[in-house]
């Protein structure tokens, strides 16, 4: 709809430790690869090692149907593991990249 769409999922740790903290993010792309929205969810809730819990992240403004909505990691902490984090930009250029690479006429 024109206030955006909802997306649901599963976010699984597949780490060894307890998951406290799990950061995803979700770009809106138009066929062109220009970013036409992006949607953080943050989640603070216990997940063990090896479950999972279902989620619900609402992508604010327009969505249109040939768009594609890419979803990363960028961060999860917990457990007495090192916190792992990825900037968005970086994720964002690694979008693009690959993007690129699965252009038609592309080697």
């Amino acid at each position: 709809s024109e206030r955006g769409v909802t997306l649901s999922m599963e976010v699984s740790n597949l780490g060894a430790t307890t998951s406290s903290r799990q950061v995803l993010g979700a770009w809106v792309l138009v066929h062109d690869g220009t970013i036409r929205a992006y949607q953080v969810w943050v989640g603070e809730r216990n997940i063990e090692p090896t479950r999972h819990r279902s989620v619900d992240l609402h992508i604010r403004g327009t969505v249109m149907p040939d768009d594609v909505i890419i979803m990363a990691v960028q961060e999860t902490t917990g457990g007495g593991a090192a916190p792992w984090r990825r900037d968005p930009k970086d994720l964002e250029r690694e979008i693009h990249e690959a993007i690129e690479q699965a252009r038609p006429g592309r080697q």
